[in-house]
C-alpha cells in the first residue's frame, strides 16, 4: 500500500504529464506536426517493447551491411577528396582516427566547399539541393 506522501507524488507526477500534453499539442498544431506526431506516437508500443524485450538481429546480414557501407562511404569520401584535397588525420584518444580540417557533417564547412566550387546556395536542405 503506498503512503499518503507516494500517493500525493503520483498524483503531482501525473497533473504535471497533463499540463505538459496540453502544451505540446498546442505546440504540435502550431508548427503543423501533427501527422508526424501522429507517426512517432504510432510506434511507441513497438518501441518499449523492443526495449523491454530486446531484439533479434541477423548478425551475419548486419555485418555485411556494415561492410558494404563502410566501403560505399569510402568511395563517397574519395569522391568528395577530389574537391577539398585528403583531410590531416590525427589519433583520438580511443584509437580512432579524427580530421581535424574536413567535416563532413557540418552544414558551414559544406557550404563554405560548395561556394568554393561555384555552387552558391544558402542550404544544404535535400528539397533546396534537388
Amino acid at each position: 500500500m503506498l503512503s499518503e506522501a507516494q500517493l500525493i507524488y503520483a498524483a503531482q507526477d501525473a497533473d504535471v504529464l497533463l499540463q505538459l500534453r496540453e502544451v505540446m499539442v498546442k505546440d504540435i498544431f502550431k508548427h503543423d506536426l501533427a501527422e508526424i506526431a501522429l507517426i512517432e506516437l504510432s510506434c511507441v508500443h513497438a518501441m518499449a517493447l523492443a526495449e523491454y524485450s530486446g531484439i533479434t538481429l541477423d548478425t551475419k546480414r548486419w555485418d555485411n551491411l556494415l561492410e558494404h557501407t563502410e566501403l560505399a562511404r569510402g568511395k563517397a569520401l574519395e569522391a568528395l577528396y577530389t574537391y577539398t584535397g585528403k583531410p590531416v588525420a590525427q589519433m583520438n584518444l580511443w584509437g580512432g582516427e579524427v580530421t581535424g580540417n574536413h567535416n563532413f557533417d557540418s552544414t558551414p564547412f559544406i557550404l563554405r566547399l560548395l561556394k568554393a566550387n561555384g555552387i552558391s546556395t544558402r542550404s544544404t536542405s535535400k528539397l533546396r539541393m534537388a
